[in-house]
């Protein structure tokens, strides 16, 4: 084979000399293991030599014994006159850090390229080998996310030196700073002292036909004059979604809008005052039924590059997306975890939307949060459970026909209590609750600010 043939041959990205002058600075000084422990594991080594010999060093340090020349020689058997001249190679340690981040990165080139292969090989392969197009696609997209979402880690955070900024955020609220993003409710933001936060999840339950589909609405419509607002809907379609904001925003009975030949003349004011009010608000709708947790997050990204960082996230609703796991219980808690991850890692809130079972039906008074449907580790992955209740859906009368009341049952950092809200099902609308109308039920705990 000539000299041009070789040339031209597919030889996968990697360095040698990266990788050699990594083993090498960690032979002249394992103390340099800090600066790069975080980065890399021995297979983004490309040769087989270098990636035992790293694995020997870091099993040595790893049990704070002395890497060197000769206890790796001794340890692993690996060539003693090949570390020598490695460590021989590098003057010293100080760069080991750029030579890493060279490693690393043609380890994340060779992983694309064999991505890349495998996704090719699938195509190629018959339904019953590779599976569906649509699991292709999505296998594909679950590892091209992974491999995108590697990251850097820094060192841990002395504690002394966090305190100064904590010192001046909470200053800073003392003077009217607000780090959270308001509902529009006073009383929800009240006990959420403040509004969601980045991070968090929130898992809100009720049972069918309870307003929680509505309750999201109304905070998508609130905050989306503010902030870039996604939601997610395996429930709806995108008519039915925008026909109920435009019912809520404009006060128009939702029946009129789905049957105009029969509404008042009043009803063209208010679909006119409900398109001008949606129009200038920042929000993504989306009704792909099924998805999957890479769905989520895929359009979580679009989302967030179309728009910016985004001020809240919902998902409607939980029992209705699909995942793995040997049951369904393992299936969901692995989606709540996902997102809560993702809610952390997109830095924004996410409101979950989830189903209670049957036994919430079964006797009187407001749900639990035992209640939660496939619960698995739900209550575990959330930062809030709120629970939504309508006594009127079960006992109607006049006095509770637009009372509706949100238990939060689980708040990680900061009080439960039930919030009154008004609820008016007809243009699909929640707000807060007149304070001069007390509600009809009095519990011990309900939260009152005097509203106005």
């Amino acid at each position: 084979m000539s000299r041009d043939e070789v040339s031209h041959l597919r030889v996968p990205p990697h360095s040698v000399e990266a990788e050699q002058s990594v083993i090498g600075a960690l032979l002249l000084d394992n103390r340099a293991f800090d600066r790069v422990g975080d980065l890399l594991v021995a297979d983004d080594f490309y040769r087989a030599e270098h990636r035992a010999i790293y694995a020997t060093m870091v099993a040595l340090i790893m049990a704070s014994k002395t890497a060197d020349i000769i206890t790796v020689f001794e340890a692993g058997g690996h060539e003693l006159k090949y570390l020598n001249e490695m460590a021989a190679s590098v003057p010293g340690a100080s760069g080991i850090r750029a030579y890493a981040e060279i490693v690393r990165e043609r380890a994340l080139r060779r992983r694309l390229v064999s991505l890349g292969d495998q996704m090719a090989c699938n195509a190629f392969q018959g339904e019953a080998a590779a599976g569906s197009v649509q699991v292709i696609v999505d296998r594909t997209i679950s590892e091209l996310l992974d491999l995108g979402r590697v990251q850097e880690h820094g060192e841990p955070s002395d504690l002394a030196s966090l305190l100064p900024a904590f010192v001046d955020q909470v200053g800073e609220k003392f003077e009217g700073a607000n780090d959270a993003i308001e509902t529009g409710l006073t009383d929800v933001d009240w006990l959420f002292d403040g509004g969601l936060r980045a991070g968090e999840l929130f898992v809100l339950g009720a049972r069918p036909s309870m307003g929680k589909s509505a309750f999201v609405l109304t905070l998508c419509r609130n905050i989306g004059g503010h902030h870039p607002v996604l939601m997610m809907t395996m429930e709806d379609s995108l008519r039915t979604l925008v026909s109920r904001m435009v019912a809520s925003a404009g006060r128009v009975n939702l029946a009129d809008l789905r049957n105009p030949k029969r509404a008042p003349d009043s009803m063209w004011a208010g679909l006119t005052d409900g398109v001008q009010a949606l129009g200038s608000l920042r929000i993504d709708l989306d009704d792909q039924g099924g998805l999957t947790l890479m769905d989520m997050r895929r359009k979580i990204q679009q989302s967030k590059r179309r728009r910016g960082a985004l001020g809240l996230v919902v998902v409607d609703y939980l029992q209705l997306a699909q995942g793995e796991g040997d049951n369904r219980n393992q299936s969901l808690g692995a989606i709540a975890n996902g997102l809560k991850a993702a809610a952390k890692e997109f830095a924004v809130p996410i409101v979950l939307l989830s189903q209670l079972n049957r036994e919430a039906d079964k006797r009187p008074g407001p749900p639990q949060m035992s209640d939660l449907r496939d619960s698995g580790d739900i209550e575990g992955a959330a930062d809030i459970i709120g629970l939504l209740h309508r006594e009127f859906m079960r006992k109607p009368t006049a006095e509770n026909k637009y009372h509706a009341e949100l238990h939060i049952v689980k708040q990680k950092n900061g009080s439960t209590g039930v919030v009154n809200l008004h609820f008016d099902g007809s243009v699909q609308r929640f707000g807060n609750w007149d304070s001069n109308s007390p509600p009809p039920t009095h519990r011990a705990n309900v939260v009152s600010r005097g509203l106005d």
